[in-house]
């Protein structure tokens, strides 16, 4: 998050909508930060008293973890049934963690899923997969069931903003997108999710190359986005400040960008 941000600051982008960066705690006890977040300052504050139009949300919740070795990726239940086509192709691409995966609502928020795809792309380096993981949800909160069946596609802070809690004064969703790379379903981290033993040892130059593409991706995006004016056009996101905010920052608990 902090890269992207660098990279759009010292490019002089000008930027003809707002772009602000934030950094939820406590998404583990509820999303209690991003609640907080949206139902006392982003929509009473901005979209209702500033009127402002809320583009969407780029939520970053694990990034890092890249594993090309065969049969290191899991996928939950209700991935595979769900979306039965994208569980074919991580099997009979031997289940390797190669991707990261980008979950959002069909039509609801494809203004942001495909931009970042069509910036994903034009890196070129399809050593780094993107799959965008469209589920059938809409913009009214579902019932118990269709919760139930989607679990692991809500289980982040961009459902705060799919289905926030001041729906009786502010009925509109918000869009977001989810970044992750599936967390405690890949590699080390099905041993390691939330222990000791994710440390910086974990840390190798293709997962640092991952991350990079997806800070170079974001940025692209953001300044299509905003808008952006001038040098930042041409701005990619630098290997050697990545390589230092991945040591210090990726490990920072959950990230969230919104224009």
């Amino acid at each position: 998050m902090l890269e992207v941000a660098r990279a759009i600051t010292e490019a002089r982008c000008r930027l003809n909508h707002t772009l602000m960066f934030v950094a939820f705690d406590h998404e583990e006890n509820g999303a209690m930060g991003s609640n907080f977040f949206v139902d006392h300052y982003l929509i009473p504050d901005e979209l209702k008293r500033a009127r402002a139009r809320f583009q969407g949300a780029f939520i970053l919740d694990g990034i890092m973890n890249y594993n090309d070795i065969p049969n290191t990726q899991d996928l939950p239940m209700d991935y595979a049934e769900s979306l039965p086509g994208f569980q074919y192709f991580v099997n009979n691409t031997g289940n390797r963690g190669n991707f990261l995966a980008m979950i959002s609502r069909n039509e609801m928020d494809n203004h942001l899923s495909r931009k970042l795809m069509d910036a994903w792309q034009d890196l070129g380096n399809h050593q780094y997969k993107l799959f965008n993981l469209a589920v059938d949800m809409g913009n009214t909160i579902p019932d118990v069931s269709v919760i139930q069946k989607h679990l692991n596609f809500l289980n982040s802070d961009h459902a705060t903003f799919w289905y926030h809690n001041s729906s009786s004064h502010f009925p509109d969703s918000l869009n977001a997108v989810l970044l992750t790379d599936t967390g405690p379903f890949r590699g080390k981290m099905k041993e390691c999710y939330h222990s000791k033993c994710d440390d910086l040892t974990v840390i190798t130059p293709e997962k640092l190359q991952f991350a990079k593409k997806t800070a170079d991706a974001l940025t692209a995006t953001l300044v299509e986005l905003t808008s952006a004016t001038g040098a930042g056009r041409q701005i990619q996101a630098s290997w050697i400040i990545v390589a230092l905010h991945a040591l210090v920052l990726f490990y920072a608990a959950k990230l969230l960008r919104y224009v």
